[in-house]
């Protein structure tokens, strides 16, 4: 698969940038502060991170199944 296309090669995707309203054509655009606090990038990386996150989890949940931690007795290793 090819990467979304970085006109500004900021590290944010151009259709990421246009959705909230950031030039996809500037790089600065990535220091820009957002309403979260964080920058844009920072808000973008973030995003990613937390899907791919979600994605393991899922993965995860549905290949497997909860463990539960042993518990030890006094004197027992």
């Amino acid at each position: 698969a090819r990467p979304p296309k970085d006109t500004d090669n900021d590290g944010m995707p151009d259709e990421w940038e246009k959705a909230r309203r950031l030039n996809p054509r500037d790089a600065a655009d990535a220091s820009k502060k957002m309403p979260s606090g964080y920058t844009a990038i920072e808000e973008y990386v973030n995003q990613r991170a937390d899907r791919l996150i979600r994605r393991y989890v899922r993965q995860d949940a549905s290949t497997s199944r909860p463990s539960r931690p042993r518990q030890q007795t006094p004197g027992s290793e």
